[in-house]
């Protein structure tokens, strides 16, 4: 339950934030803006805090050099954007099949007010006829005015219902993509299930649920959905860095994961330095840097023991 703490936290407050912006109308640019360079700064300050546990600065390299370089052969970065681009394909395709089937029944809509116009014309015509004729045409004109109308708000509420499930989808769909594809879904999920800290998840929980405002505000309710595969995927990492952690060595598992934590505090630096815009760094790239630094600890105690 502990290593999954921040994973429930970082989930809660993306419904918190969806259920905001659905009752709240679009944030400003200026307020966006400054919120996000706030987050920007408090995460460069984390990352460094992170990375000062550790002294050993020539294994923290060591693992961003070699972690970059297998990053850029293995073009981690450009195989999420790939992933996230054919998500957004998808979401198009749904779109563009909601519009579709929303556009047939406009034609049925125009023929039935064009029969109320004509409905209406007749009736006047009938009132300078003559008034008897007007009584009597009364009813018949009240009849086919109630026919006319049942057909349209039928038109209207199934245009709605088709149109629902696809901006369901895009919310869904496309918030799932920014909350889960990044590093620091992976660094806090690590970070929880090694250490049981959460600071990182907090961080992203406050980033996250900012963030739900703004999407809910305009892309609708499927952004509180997305908060459920949040929750598995981030669960899942936790409960696998946990189940790994029992297997090791304590001296050795502390080591590791001091280094794991110096190492993601230079990649959540890099995130913040996105956020403040200073310069685009590739941080998805440097994320084998972590697995390099992992693997450097039992490797270099192996090599003091020759």
């Amino acid at each position: 339950m502990m290593a999954l703490w921040g994973t429930i936290i970082n989930a809660v407050a993306i419904l918190v934030g969806g259920s905001l912006g659905l009752m709240l109308h679009r944030m400003s640019p200026g307020i966006r803006n400054t919120v996000m360079q706030g987050m920007g700064l408090a995460l460069a300050a984390l990352g460094l805090s992170m990375t000062l546990k550790s002294s050993n600065f020539l294994l923290i390299v060591a693992s961003l050099v070699i972690g970059g370089v297998l990053g850029e052969l293995l073009r981690v970065e450009r195989n999420l954007e790939a992933l996230g681009q054919q998500l957004e394909r998808g979401v198009n395709i749904l779109t563009r099949l909601g519009d579709k089937r929303s556009a047939t029944v406009a034609p049925v809509a125009v023929a039935s007010t064009v029969a109320a116009t004509e409905a209406a014309a007749g009736a006047i015509v009938a009132e300078a006829t003559a008034s008897a004729t007007v009584i009597q045409a009364a009813p018949a004109a009240c009849v086919q005015e109630l026919e006319v109308e049942a057909p349209l708000k039928e038109i209207l509420t199934a245009k709605g219902k088709k149109q629902m499930p696809v901006r369901i989808a895009v919310g869904f769909v496309n918030t799932t993509l920014i909350y889960c594809v990044g590093a620091m879904a992976i660094l806090g999920s690590l970070d929880g299930g090694l250490r049981g800290q959460h600071d990182i998840l907090y961080t992203k929980a406050m980033l996250d649920g900012f963030s739900a405002i703004i999407f809910a505000s305009t892309m609708g309710v499927g952004v509180l959905f997305s908060s459920i595969p949040v929750f598995i995927y981030q669960g899942i990492i936790a409960l696998t860095a946990s189940g790994i952690a029992s297997f090791i060595d304590p001296v050795m598992l502390d080591e590791i994961i001091i280094q794991l934590t110096a190492v993601g505090g230079i990649l959540i630096m890099g995130i913040g330095v996105n956020l403040l815009e200073i310069r685009k760094i590739n941080v998805a790239n440097l994320l084998p840097s972590l697995l390099v630094a992992a693997l450097a600890v039992p490797f270099l105690d192996w090599l003091s023991a020759w």
